[in-house]
């Protein structure tokens, strides 16, 4: 699990809860992006899965994908409020059994379509147009 920002404390609590129940599961944190660390891109590697919760559409991700050529899990959130160590605990359960990347994927159609059900403004529905 590779973090920055305000997912310090919910994927630290998550990997504890994780090795409580005996899962193996490496945290690190990144307390600048620009220059990475000179040591990221050996650290990644050294793990067969590299996942990055990120509080906005997946930046760090592509960037670590760009610079180190290594297949980052990208999770996303865009809602304003922060991951719970909950939502991390089952990010870390859906890396493991192999659907994470089928629930970002579910998760971004769902997006998608209550993008499409929102009704665009015209004249006779916007707010004031008879006022």
């Amino acid at each position: 699990m590779l973090g920055w920002g305000s997912s310090y404390g919910p994927i630290g609590e998550a990997c504890r809860r994780a090795r409580r129940k005996g899962i193996k599961v490496a945290q690190a944190h990144l307390r600048h992006l620009n220059p990475f660390p000179a040591n990221l891109g050996e650290v990644l590697r050294r793990y067969p899965k590299v996942v990055v919760p990120e509080m906005n559409l997946g930046q760090l991700a592509l960037l670590l994908r760009g610079k180190y050529l290594v297949d980052v899990q990208s999770v996303t959130k865009v809602e304003g409020m922060a991951f719970l160590a909950d939502e991390v605990e089952n990010i870390i359960d859906a890396a493991l059994d192999g659907t994470l990347g089928e629930k970002e994927a579910d998760k971004a159609k769902f997006a998608r379509l209550a993008a499409a059900t929102i009704e665009e403004p015209t004249e006779s529905n916007a707010v004031g147009a008879n006022a």
